[in-house]
């Protein structure tokens, strides 16, 4: 059983999920997500990652978030409009963590960011730390 969560105009509705990167941890999250009844959206630049065929995820070919930042945003935006605001933002890797704090500011209006403040989640992307 899924718990709703509040929509941007404060209804309660189930949640929507959006995942950076349809590669096998995409896909694993995909599946986990979808088996709770939660709706999956999977955006990837590489159209022969295996998510991109799951029955599971709602896949859409998109840029990438290291080399098209501005590109992947316009798609984000698109997205949303189509399932409206407040789905959830799962970043698979690191170069998608840093494109959401790069980009933080544009996205939080319309997706739901689980993610630390940007210079706590610089101190964890920081090998050396």
């Amino acid at each position: 059983m899924t718990t709703p969560v509040p929509h941007v105009s404060g209804h309660l509705r189930e949640p929507k999920v959006v995942v950076l990167n349809t590669h096998y941890s995409g896909i694993a999250i995909g599946r986990d997500l979808a088996s709770a009844g939660i709706e999956v959206h999977g955006l990837a630049a590489n159209p022969k990652f295996p998510g991109n065929r799951s029955r599971t995820i709602h896949y859409r070919a998109s840029p990438d978030s290291h080399t098209d930042p501005q590109g992947l945003l316009a798609a984000l935006r698109s997205l949303a409009t189509e399932i409206g605001d407040g789905a959830i933002l799962f970043p698979t890797r690191d170069h998608d963590i840093n494109f959401i704090c790069n980009y933080r500011e544009a996205l939080k209006s319309i997706f739901t960011i689980p993610l630390a403040v940007n210079h706590v989640i610089g101190q964890v992307l920081d090998k050396e730390l």
